[in-house]
């Protein structure tokens, strides 16, 4: 989940995720309505010791922070076709991502745009499979798992819909995904709930 901004090259490529906060940009700056995430990230910025493990100061500092950049953004999206539309409609600058397809879902509605991993990195995340205590086709399960971690798929992965895979790491190398020391991988929050409150209180705000 990177910094996405309008042109053919990012002009923020070595800047700081404060560019968010730029009132150059104010209402021309889109923000993505996920409490998780949304926490994740300004737990990077606001230099917290374990963005997965806030203390109540941390919390503080945090919503303090994305108050402030409430004022500045001319929206919250929800979802990759929402953020693009809003982005391809509203002449936005600069967009808290969802993820790597937005780039290209953008350059086919004729929008040049790029992605950039600012130096407090970007949030990421692994989706995995799980088989269930209660499968009943467990052999079938394991089949479409294993079918999954074939290279062809990890090709259709990355070339199709602009994912890094983890079974072609050639193909990755060709698209430019290997960022993946620059990203803070996603863990278990310590309290949801909570991150979901504050980021109530911090919409509503």
């Amino acid at each position: 989940m990177a910094c996405l901004s309008r042109g053919a090259r990012c002009r923020w490529s070595t800047t700081r995720r404060e560019v968010m906060w730029d009132e150059q940009y104010a209402q021309q700056m889109l923000w993505m309505d996920d409490a998780n995430n949304s926490i994740t990230l300004a737990a990077l910025i606001v230099g917290a010791t374990n963005p997965y493990q806030l203390t109540d100061e941390d919390f503080a500092k945090i919503k303090e922070k994305l108050v402030a950049q409430k004022k500045l953004s001319l929206s919250y999206y929800a979802g990759f076709d929402d953020g693009v539309n809003l982005f391809a409609q509203n002449g936005i600058k600069l967009m808290f991502s969802m993820g790597e397809p937005q780039v290209p879902a953008l350059v086919k509605k004729g929008i040049a745009a790029a992605l950039t991993i600012p130096k407090e990195k970007a949030v990421g995340w692994l989706d995995c499979w799980e088989l269930s205590a209660g499968a009943k086709e467990v052999d079938l399960a394991y089949a479409w798992m294993n079918a999954c971690m074939d290279g062809a798929v990890g090709r259709v992965l990355t070339e199709k819909n602009g994912y890094g895979n983890t079974t072609n790491v050639d193909v990755n190398k060709t698209a430019g995904l290997t960022y993946g020391d620059r990203l803070s991988w996603l863990e278990t929050a310590e309290n949801y709930e909570k991150r979901v409150a504050v980021w109530n209180e911090i919409k509503a705000s």
